[in-house]
């Protein structure tokens, strides 16, 4: 072991060595295999989402941006859709979140997202739906969704009590990749 150690430091005359970077601890959150380049939506969050796919997922247009708020400062830009006045649909981009979904499963390891945590995937990207409460019964799903193995995505439905809002959290999911895309 020494003698691998001094080998790998010394150098040849001439030719620096490389700068040692640690790897960053993942915490069994699986990397994302295609990521997908938000830069776009950063300060347009609604346009995550057209006017067809809001139709689709019965959420008015346009969209409420929150780019400026101290929230959005602190996590990332977001935008939240309205159905009949009340808040229905929401996607915050995790700016915040320098490992990504690593930085989600550190969370979760360190006793955050103690409602519900339930792993799953959507459209091939390793996503979460997670809440620090379980308020699924009360018609709310949140899933956050690694676009990149440096940002995260959070999609939040808020739906009436007893639907089940994880499975359109997964549509409108689904329907915001295809748009960062370029579908």
């Amino acid at each position: 072991m020494t003698l691998l150690a001094s080998a790998c430091g010394q150098r040849e005359q001439g030719i620096p060595l490389a700068a040692a970077s640690t790897p960053v601890n993942r915490h069994n959150a699986p990397a994302v295999p295609n990521s997908v380049d938000a830069t776009r939506f950063l300060t347009q969050p609604c346009a995550a989402l057209v006017p067809s796919q809001l139709q689709v997922l019965e959420l008015d247009s346009p969209g409420v941006p929150d780019t400026d708020s101290s929230e959005a400062h602190y996590s990332g830009p977001a935008c939240t859709w309205y159905r009949g006045g009340l808040p229905r649909g929401m996607v915050a981009f995790g700016t915040a979140n320098k490992n990504g979904l690593a930085d989600i499963y550190r969370a979760h390891e360190d006793g955050q997202f103690s409602g519900y945590w339930v792993e799953t995937t959507v459209d091939g990207y390793p996503a979460v739906f997670t809440s620090s409460v379980d308020d699924r019964r009360q018609g709310f799903c949140s899933l956050i969704t690694g676009i990149s193995d440096t940002m995260t995505m959070l999609v939040s439905r808020d739906l009436t009590v007893g639907q089940d809002a994880c499975e359109p959290a997964l549509r409108t999911t689904s329907l915001i990749l295809k748009t960062l895309r370029g579908g």
